[in-house]
């Protein structure tokens, strides 16, 4: 079976037509900008691949959010309050399901990615794990003995309050317009630019932005290690990128904890945080998951 995995990002909607991870057909970026044309422009691309005789009968749509990812309710696929210009209000999953002409089958993005590394990667044999992404803004999800945190509706990790100094307080008011000095509003990418005045991939490896991000990051691991024990915390997004990035955190995870476990897998930072197994690939490999496992459970 042949589906179309989507990663739709508050940056850009990655897109893959593959019948497994290892067997991907086609792949295309599309930048985001408004849901009309985000959306025409990947219900066109599916479309030509089924013009030139690449039978795509299903769609994974892993979305940025926060999105009504509940299927009984009545604002099902319905983009909340966010940041990104636009899409409050939007709904992704019926209108590319309208363009595109198949069923399609919504998660959150970070909920795909877990599910996908889960399946395939970094959290493969295990029933509990926690995935962290770092991009423009901070998602979370886990799952506990094999089941999703928060089901039917979804978690928002990234929107918990880390411990500062006042010295630090007062430099930086914190950038999330719902909560100020959040962990999204201290160490997403759009933080990062919201303090520094450059991207990301523009900040120098010594520069002091990385102590502060790692921290925040690492607080925020430590809290779900202390509220749900998973076995596992990986972290990915593009912030993750940064060489080096997650060592610090791993560092942080340590001195935090300070010697208290509640699982003996933390004894070993380097191989409790770790980066995804499937790389850059995690979050459109979480939508076709979810296409795969749809049709395989005949929810397609």
């Amino acid at each position: 079976m042949i589906v179309a995995g989507i990663d739709a990002g508050g940056t850009s909607w990655k897109l893959i037509a593959a019948k497994s991870p290892g067997d991907i057909l086609a792949r295309t970026t599309i930048p985001t900008t408004t849901p009309t044309e985000t959306i025409s422009a990947a219900a066109g691309w599916i479309r030509k691949l089924r013009s030139e005789g690449c039978p795509i009968e299903a769609l994974g749509l892993a979305s940025f959010g926060p999105i009504d990812r509940n299927p009984k309710s009545k604002t099902y696929g319905l983009i909340g309050a966010t940041p990104k210009p636009g899409w409050t209000g939007a709904n992704p999953h019926q209108m590319l399901e309208d363009a595109a002409g198949l069923p399609c089958i919504l998660d959150t993005d970070v909920n795909g990615a877990l599910l996908a590394e889960t399946m395939w990667g970094a959290g493969k044999d295990l029933s509990s794990v926690a995935y962290i992404t770092v991009g423009a803004g901070i998602g979370g999800a886990a799952t506990v003995a094999g089941n999703l945190v928060g089901a039917p509706e979804h978690a928002e990790f990234g929107h918990i309050k880390p411990a500062r100094t006042d010295d630090d307080r007062q430099v930086f008011a914190g950038s999330c317009p719902y909560h100020g000095d959040c962990i999204e509003g201290l160490a997403s990418a759009t933080a990062i630019n919201a303090r520094w005045g450059l991207s990301p991939e523009q900040l120098p490896d010594d520069h002091e932005a990385w102590p502060i991000v790692a921290d925040a990051l690492a607080q925020l691991s430590v809290s779900i290690f202390y509220l749900i024990a998973p076995q596992r915390i990986i972290l990915g997004g593009g912030v993750m990128k940064r060489a080096g990035l997650i060592d610090k955190i791993q560092a942080r995870f340590v001195e935090r904890t300070n010697g208290y476990r509640v699982r003996p897998e933390a004894d070993h930072a380097d191989a409790y945080i770790v980066a995804p197994g499937l790389g850059g690939d995690a979050g459109v490999l979480g939508g076709l998951y979810l296409a795969l496992n749809a049709a395989r459970t005949g929810q397609t």
